[in-house]
């Protein structure tokens, strides 16, 4: 589903502000179906009748609020450049086709062949042939089948006119909660990364770390920093002439084969 609701135009308002608004909103409540637009008020530190009226397009947003909301919000730059009317650019904000996965299905999927895959598709070199993926994934076809068809039974891609398409643009699980499947996938991420820390040239991978003193205060806030540095990565590498699948976490490293040099690029 898409995060954006059909909308009433706001009167006067800025346009990016409220679509920005909407959006968080409608991503919260997709993880949480229980959320509601008076604990979204609570959370932005504004009452809940002005949140209404300004999803019904009957009050605008002063700049004091947008500062106060993008706080509350922990927005990124651009979001809180988007929400400060800073940027004429309306694309900057985009609501992604998100799909979120349950306990269920993340376990159904948490090997991290199912994401290499998914993140395969959206290279340039694309191919739609259970051979060259396996060989690119380092797998046996057979596995690369059953993958290709719990994905479609998710409805997380689809084969059209020959080619295979990922349907969603953004796929995410639950934050913050212990979830015995996601942990097997940070396992199997580990695992992964020390395979390539041992195997892989230093210059296709990036390993550091600092030993930092800390307070326990700013976790939240440090955690929030993370994801929209993980969020800002994605945004850098969605319009490249990508061709390789990695791994972020924060080691970088390959999770494809490279192309041998007899393969046409096609």
């Amino acid at each position: 589903m898409y995060l954006a609701h059909k909308m009433q135009k706001p009167i006067s308002m800025n346009r990016k502000a409220y679509l920005l608004l909407r959006h968080k909103y409608d991503e919260i409540k997709l993880m949480n179906p229980q959320f509601s637009l008076r604990s979204f008020a609570i959370k932005c530190g504004i009452s809940s009748g002005a949140l209404s009226e300004i999803f019904n397009g009957k009050r605008t947003l002063t700049k004091k609020q947008c500062i106060k909301i993008s706080k509350n919000l922990k927005l990124n730059p651009t979001e809180r450049n988007a929400l400060l009317n800073e940027t004429e650019d309306d694309n900057k904000i985009k609501i992604r086709k998100v799909s979120f996965l349950s306990s269920k299905n993340f376990d159904f999927l948490s090997e991290a062949i199912y994401f290499d895959l998914l993140a395969l598709i959206q290279t340039k070199y694309f191919r739609n042939d259970i051979s060259w993926i396996a060989g690119k994934l380092g797998v046996t076809e057979e596995k690369i089948k059953l993958v290709i068809t719990r994905l479609k039974t998710l409805e997380l891609i689809q084969e059209k006119d020959g080619k295979l398409i990922k349907i969603k643009d953004f796929i995410c699980t639950t934050d913050d909660k212990t979830d015995l499947s996601i942990q097997r996938a940070h396992c199997e991420s580990l695992k992964q990364a020390r395979n390539s820390l041992l195997s892989d040239p230093v210059l296709e991978r990036d390993f550091t770390s600092i030993c930092i003193p800390f307070d326990m205060n700013q976790m939240e806030l440090i955690k929030e920093k993370i994801r929209n540095f993980h969020l800002e990565i994605r945004e850098l590498v969605e319009n490249a002439e990508t061709s390789e699948v990695y791994e972020l976490a924060i080691q970088l490293y390959p999770r494809t084969k490279k192309r041998r040099a007899y393969e046409k690029i096609s």
